[in-house]
């Protein structure tokens, strides 16, 4: 069965009627050149057997259900915030920042990247495996006491350096690590200065399959989408209806243009813009758009920072626990 990965509550905030009267939303290909087409929501940001992932849920719960009793509470707070812009309770807006987080990490673009992330990181280790005489002579030693099979450091090594690319983390591994990092991303949204951006008339705004927009622009004017909950320079857009996007930063800034709000939503998508009413302004910037379609969503050098990162952080636990001794005199 079809899954919806962005809520068919949240698509329909988009809606609009065509010439035949059906309802529903104009959706842009970013892959395809070319004039959207419109889409029942019921159809539309779908994958079959995405939430297949099992979960210890105390009512016995599936995820899609779970998902389904987090959308309806927050679409009762969209509602109220596109319609009176009325001031949130602690609790609403708890509740609001966590059905963002996992608006950014239930969608096929972020669980993509986390999965090519860990395929990524776990190539790193091998390498430094295959590097370490010492931690390969121990495995090959428990590899014999155990199974009484013999094996040489050199084999260890080879096997180990030539893995890459025979080794990948399934989807199913992949979503469960990125809804772990909801929460605490909930917790940075909650951080954040936020305020809801309003426009009477055209340009409206547009929303895609990544809905949640978290870009940081670096001093080198690079801008980094995705990610960077913790950096200071973060902004985030969070669009809940052609007339209202939430903005959210640390410095309570000016809030971008619709014009630049588009843009960030468009590029940010995996492959999907959705529209209420197409127009050729919007047709420019999802041209525009269309170039990112190709680019990796990881970055190497990123990967190979963090996975330095990662080593400098262990070996300082490391130090850290380690026995003190005391010195003689």
């Amino acid at each position: 069965m079809a899954q919806h990965y962005v809520p068919r509550s949240y698509q329909q905030r988009f809606c609009s009627v065509d010439s035949s009267g059906k309802s529903g939303v104009w959706v842009y290909d970013k892959r395809v050149d070319g004039p959207p087409a419109f889409r029942h929501v019921a159809h539309t940001l779908t994958e079959r057997k995405l939430y297949s992932l099992e979960t210890k849920h105390p009512k016995g719960l599936s995820l899609e259900q779970q998902f389904a009793v987090i959308e309806g509470t927050a679409n009762k707070i969209l509602e109220r915030l596109d319609h009176s812009g009325s001031l949130l309770s602690e609790q609403e807006v708890v509740d609001l920042m966590y059905f963002m987080a996992l608006s950014h990490f239930r969608v096929p673009r972020q669980i993509e990247h986390t999965r090519e992330l860990a395929t990524a990181l776990v190539a790193h280790q091998l390498k430094d495996l295959a590097n370490d005489e010492v931690r390969v002579a121990a495995f090959v030693e428990e590899f014999r006491t155990r199974r009484g099979a013999s094996l040489t450091v050199n084999q260890v090594q080879q096997a180990a350096a030539a893995y890459e690319g025979r080794f990948t983390v399934d989807r199913q591994s992949a979503l469960a690590q990125s809804l772990n990092m909801a929460e605490t991303t909930a917790e940075a949204l909650r951080g954040l200065v936020w305020q809801a951006v309003r426009v009477e008339e055209a340009p409206f705004f547009i929303t895609s399959d990544s809905p949640l927009c978290a870009l940081v622009q670096g001093t080198d004017g690079k801008a980094i989408f995705g990610g960077g909950f913790g950096l200071e320079a973060l902004q985030v857009t969070f669009p809940i209806s052609p007339r209202t996007c939430l903005f959210g930063d640390r410095l309570g800034a000016k809030s971008p243009s619709v014009q630049i709000i588009n843009k960030r939503t468009a590029w940010n998508a995996l492959r999907y813009i959705v529209v209420q009413t197409p127009s050729e302004a919007l047709e420019r910037i999802i041209d525009e758009a269309r170039a990112t379609a190709s680019l990796p969503k990881l970055d190497r050098d990123d990967v190979a920072r963090l996975h330095e990162e990662s080593k400098a952080a262990v070996a300082a636990s490391t130090r850290r626990s380690a026995p003190k001794t005391k010195r003689s005199r």
